[in-house]
């Protein structure tokens, strides 16, 4: 495989991104990482980091005004391809800028929930979509969206997910008499819909004295939810946790629980398959394309007494959570390992440098 100059422009925290750039540097690529500031990338890090100068403007009016000081950063580094995230923002600026050729990937929310908040973001997709020499959605689900909704080519298209670190992510010391752990990796933040699980909690601590809740994630309604369960010493509340502490205790999670209301392809919710952790996850199309209802995973509508009667079904049901733990594990392995999907994201480049 040919070595190549390559750009990503992306938020600073955007750990799946880090993870990308981290292992295309290993593999012999010069990456470097445009940002707004400064992102968490590890102390023997190959990947360089170039600070984006934005017009200092608000919210999104910075990115749709930012192609120049986006073009003077990028000739400096001389990329042989520009990879932007997200259609609203930096993949916005990947789209338009005409120093290299361009790949911009979508999560999710930038086809999903954007385009409700106002239609110049549909617009914004639309321009992306046309502009960008390959699109990357996470999920099938939006590569329908953009072939349905937007009229972009299937050969634009070119569906994978970001990928987990399956060594990393691995089933771990699960005590399968007890006690049950039940766990959220999801942020605080109203799309995650988190209090659907939070108000079932004490219901579920009294009927299960050997069940235990771990949440872990910040936002902006974190300090909300630890004061509704702070009563209970049977739950916690981790904070942010770096990967390796998330996949120690997803090895040991018994449930993985997810109620947001919209999702690509969710990260979090491979790491827990990949870990072996039980999914009781919203009805999402998104999540449809790696659970089947009662076979490796329980989907479940926005209602509460459903999400407690699955997680009661999950608790009793160990034969049911073994089976699953074992096909989950090697659904990722196959669709979702990260070496993989940088492997496809490497032939990407190359269809497109030529």
């Amino acid at each position: 495989m040919h070595a190549y100059r390559i750009a990503f422009l992306s938020f600073p925290n955007a750990v799946a991104r880090v993870r990308w750039a981290e292992r295309l540097a290993r593999r012999g690529h010069d990456v470097g990482y445009f940002s707004l500031s400064r992102p968490n990338l590890p102390p023997d890090s190959r990947v360089s980091y170039h600070p984006l100068a934005l017009p200092p403007l608000k919210g999104y009016a910075r990115f749709f005004f930012g192609r120049s000081g986006t073009e003077a950063a990028l000739k400096e580094f001389r990329p042989d391809i520009v990879h932007g995230f997200y259609t609203t923002n930096y993949g916005y600026l990947a789209a338009m800028q005409r120093i290299a050729p361009s790949v911009v990937t979508i999560t999710g929310s930038d086809l999903l929930l954007e385009p409700k908040r106002s239609p110049f973001f549909r617009w914004i997709n639309g321009r992306v979509s046309r502009k960008a020499d390959a699109l990357n959605p996470v999920s099938a689900h939006l590569a329908e969206l953009l072939q349905n909704q937007y009229g972009v080519p299937a050969r634009k298209v070119h569906q994978f997910p970001a990928g987990i670190d399956t060594g990393l992510f691995r089933p771990g010391n699960r005590n399968e008499e007890g006690p049950f752990l039940i766990v959220s990796t999801r942020n605080f933040e109203p799309v995650y819909n988190l209090g659907l699980l939070v108000g079932i909690v004490p219901e579920l601590l009294k009927a299960f004295p050997d069940v235990r809740f771990e949440f872990f994630g910040s936002g902006s309604l974190e300090q909300k939810y630890r004061s509704q369960l702070a009563p209970y010493d049977r739950v916690r509340f981790g904070g942010w946790q770096p990967a390796e502490v998330l996949a120690q205790r997803l090895g040991e999670a018994h449930i993985y629980v997810s109620t947001s209301l919209s999702d690509g392809t969710s990260s979090s919710l491979l790491e827990a398959m990949a870990c072996g952790a039980f999914p009781v996850v919203m009805d999402l199309p998104s999540n449809r394309e790696w659970i089947r209802d009662g076979e490796n995973g329980f989907l479940i509508p926005n209602d509460p007494s459903v999400l407690k009667s699955r997680l009661i079904g999950a608790l009793r049901d160990r034969e049911l959570r073994r089976r699953a733990g074992q096909i989950n594990r090697k659904l990722v392995l196959e669709r979702a390992d990260l070496d993989r999907m940088v492997g496809r994201l490497e032939k990407l480049y190359s269809e497109i440098i030529g």
